[in-house]
């Protein structure tokens, strides 16, 4: 099953008929454009269920509706396992941004947390931890961002916010802390937090 998030609405893509008919869901190839397109605007909507027997070609059906943007970001702990989060458009978030076209996703991840975030030295897992999905509109387009988490580790203590960027405020929280952080963050976030964060 795979999950995507447009602000508060939970998209789900299953073939698992009794994922589908636990919910108020839809099968993928009775859709056209235009319904699929009505029913992820529909007002207080807060979940909708796709369903196709395939989950390989519903997956690349709805990617195809949609542009892809490649995003790379850091699970950051210190020493102490605390967790790096930023301070960003009145949320905590996670630093992460777009993937350059002359970079891997993994170097782009650790750049982009450096720059956000002012290490200077960052140890990086060779393997990411999980993706998250989310989609937005943007100048006429309807993108769909792709982002790619990886768990790092670091000693620096003396860092900046990447104000030019919207970020504010750094702040580590220790995994006992987590729950301020869900009570204002983003879905795709709180996603991590209960599927990662939680579990180490």
């Amino acid at each position: 099953m795979y999950t995507i998030f447009k602000n508060d609405l939970v998209i789900k893509l299953t073939n698992r008929i009794d994922n589908f008919r636990s919910f108020k869901g839809f099968i993928w190839n009775d859709l056209s454009v235009n319904e699929f397109r009505n029913i992820l605007n529909r007002p207080k909507a807060n979940e909708v269920v796709f369903y196709h027997q395939q989950i390989d070609e519903l997956w690349q059906q709805f990617k195809d509706r949609f542009n892809i943007i490649i995003a790379g970001g850091g699970i950051v702990q210190n020493p102490s396992k605390a967790v790096l989060f930023i301070y960003r458009h009145n949320k905590w978030d996670l630093p992460k941004g777009k993937i350059e076209s002359n970079e891997s996703v993994q170097k782009g991840a650790i750049r982009e947390v450096k720059e956000e975030c002012g290490f200077r030295q960052i140890k990086c897992e060779e393997n990411f931890i999980e993706k998250t999905y989310h989609i937005y509109e943007e100048k006429d387009r309807s993108i769909l961002k792709e982002s790619v988490w990886y768990l790092m580790y670091s000693e620096d203590t003396d860092l900046q916010p990447q104000v030019e960027e919207g970020i504010t405020k750094l702040q580590w929280f220790k995994p006992e802390e987590l729950e301020q952080i869900q009570q204002n963050t983003y879905p795709n976030i709180k996603q991590l937090i209960t599927n990662v964060l939680k579990n180490r």
